[in-house]
């Protein structure tokens, strides 16, 4: 088994606003073939480049049957609708949190070539890609957690750190 590459809570990047990437260069898409490679060895479809420890606004996605997508300083620029799903996290194995989120989203970022993309997205791709922007701010499932919730997982996250419980799989 290797070491994981991705970084569990609660790592204090986890919890901080990343930077803006002002140059997309080779060292840029060097990582984005990283996160790539452990989201996949992780049975992953999101990831945000806090989780693998970079200080950059920069998150992958890949479900199946769709085209993986990578978006440099994404924003969320219109929302519509909502639904409620469970979410695992990569960050948090063997958690899983109901969170109500938009139903279709339109993106702004900026591709591996520099270029200004616009797109828009719904279904699981589109909660996927508000999940990944939530990490780049700091954000976590445990966010949506009620007082009383986050304690039973405090709880619960302690064991299943103390007994190397190791669960693939998330956003």
């Amino acid at each position: 088994m290797t070491k994981r590459k991705i970084r569990i809570y609660p790592d204090p990047i986890l919890k901080i606003v990343v930077n803006k990437v002002e140059k997309i260069d080779d060292n840029v898409r060097k990582i984005v073939k990283k996160m790539f490679k452990a989201m996949e060895e992780e049975d992953g479809i999101g990831l945000a480049a806090n989780q693998m420890g970079f200080n950059m606004r920069i998150i992958v996605a890949k479900i199946p049957e769709s085209p993986s997508y990578v978006f440099i300083n994404p924003e969320i620029i219109e929302k519509e609708g909502e639904d409620i799903m469970e979410e695992g996290c990569l960050s948090f194995p063997g958690v899983s949190v109901n969170i109500v989120r938009a139903s279709k989203i339109k993106v702004k970022g900026l591709n591996l070539d520099g270029k200004e993309i616009e797109q828009v997205f719904d279904g699981l791709i589109a909660r996927v890609i508000q999940h990944e922007v939530d990490h780049l701010n700091g954000i976590t499932i445990v966010d949506y957690l009620s007082p009383q919730e986050f304690l039973k997982f405090q709880r619960y996250f302690e064991t299943i750190l103390k007994e190397g419980v190791e669960k693939k799989g998330g956003l």
